[in-house]
């Protein structure tokens, strides 16, 4: 069997490193083995941006001498993947759905059992608090932004994240702890002991259920915010707000403000009810409220088609194109393990499942992935900083673990001398 890998970029910026690791890990597995790899780029419509940035990445990766056997871009096959999925609508477990997010949404807040997936350390639903305000009894003055205060976020360890003052009152808590296991702690310090009386927090689309208020080390109440917090790509919901306010005026020097209850967040299908499934709905596709799903066990129903955005979804243009193509294994960073059950459960209506390798996020020292969303720079500049490209790959090699020694190798050294690690493992990165 000959192994075929590609690199599947979103045509929606440049490469980074961290995407430039992954395209070098599928090319080097694929010349390893004497295979092919291959570009696909992610970009359903055509447009200006798309274009350029189709352009640029191709053009970056033949830079560093990681050259394309071809290039598949999925701007051009929408009607490939159109005529795929008519072809399974006859297919048992494929069904049509006209649920919208906000009716999952409804439905889960009156008790529905829903099947969730969760993406929040790749796709950080949006969220901050824009104002912070503390009272005393008798006084008007928000003594939360007060010249004797200071205030940070901290995650376990005590790892200070940002000063929640010095951002434009604006705190955004994006990071691998967000959302999760283990939750930020907003600390506001005073020199001296003031007295306090009301806590407000007031926040825009913050997908927290529940905060308890700790004056001093022992806790004072809970604010249970009752009000739902989903987000919607289409909907902004701002300025709501939370009050605490204490029976009596409580002195104190530390205010802590603990997350204790998440509301989960419905990522425009990654969360279903099964609603549709035996209603025998007969749609069409170009319908706007036209969703084709896949029933799933145990899993979330994978979503084929969006007739809102008149499109096939990632997960099975993906599974289509690796069919089409002959991907035989996919290397990927550990973040699109959930994605990657996404495309199997496509795959197994079309009888194609390549196999998955998993490797380790590229991160910056803050603990953040290289990605566009954390605003990682154009790899191209480190070669206008003066790198090469043998330098720049070479680097990532020792720094991942992929070769022992620091020193500098032509691509087909590389290619030779690379061990491609068994274990799962993050690297940090100063860009």
């Amino acid at each position: 069997m000959k192994v075929v890998t590609r690199a599947a970029p979103g045509a929606s910026g440049p490469l980074h490193l961290g995407s430039l690791y992954n395209a070098f890990l599928n090319y080097v597995f694929a010349k390893k083995h004497g295979g092919v790899f291959f570009l696909r780029l992610d970009a359903p419509h055509k447009t200006g941006p798309s274009i350029r940035f189709e352009r640029e990445i191709e053009e970056t990766l033949r830079a560093f001498g990681l050259v394309p056997d071809f290039v598949v871009k999925q701007s051009e096959r929408r009607n490939i993947y159109r005529k795929q999925l008519e072809d399974l609508l006859d297919h048992p477990d494929v069904y049509f759905c006209n649920c919208s997010t906000q009716d999952i949404t409804r439905r889960f807040s009156k008790g529905a059992k829903a099947y969730f997936i969760d993406r929040h350390d790749k796709y950080p639903p949006p969220c901050t608090i824009r104002e912070l305000r503390v009272f005393d009894a008798g006084s008007h003055e928000n003594l939360a932004v007060s010249a004797k205060a200071t205030a940070s976020v901290t995650a376990p360890g005590g790892f200070e994240v940002e000063n929640v003052l010095s951002v434009e009152e604006i705190w955004k808590p994006f990071g691998p702890w967000y959302y999760g296991k283990v939750s930020p702690v907003l600390t506001l310090e005073w020199k001296e002991p003031i007295s306090i009386n009301t806590v407000q927090i007031i926040w825009s689309r913050y997908p927290v259920k529940a905060f308890e208020i700790w004056i001093d080390g022992r806790i004072i109440t809970t604010i249970d915010q009752v009000k739902s917090c989903w987000w919607q790509a289409s909907k902004t919901v701002d300025a709501l707000e939370s009050n605490a306010v204490f029976k009596s005026t409580i002195w104190g020097r530390t205010l802590q403000i603990i997350p204790t209850e998440f509301i989960r967040v419905a990522q425009k299908e990654y969360a279903y009810d099964g609603y549709c499934r035996n209603r025998n709905l007969i749609l069409s596709l170009d319908n706007d409220s036209a969703v084709v799903r896949k029933l799933c066990n145990d899993f979330v129903d994978v979503v084929l088609w969006n007739g809102r955005e008149r499109k096939v979804d990632l997960a099975f243009r993906s599974a289509v194109d690796d069919l089409e193509f002959g991907t035989t294994h996919k290397i990927r960073g550990i973040d699109i393990n959930i994605f990657a059950q996404l495309e199997e459960q496509c795959a197994n209506l079309i009888d194609h499942k390549p196999l998955n390798i998993f490797h380790g996020l590229i991160l910056h020292p803050s603990m953040y992935k290289f990605s566009k969303s954390t605003g990682a720079k154009d790899v191209r500049s480190y070669l206008q900083q003066g790198s090469t490209p043998e330098e720049l790959l070479s680097f990532l090699a020792w720094k991942t673990g992929l070769i022992t020694d620091r020193k500098i190798m032509s691509l087909q050294n590389l290619i030779e001398n690379i061990k491609l690690p068994n274990t799962v493992h993050h690297t940090v990165i100063s860009s």
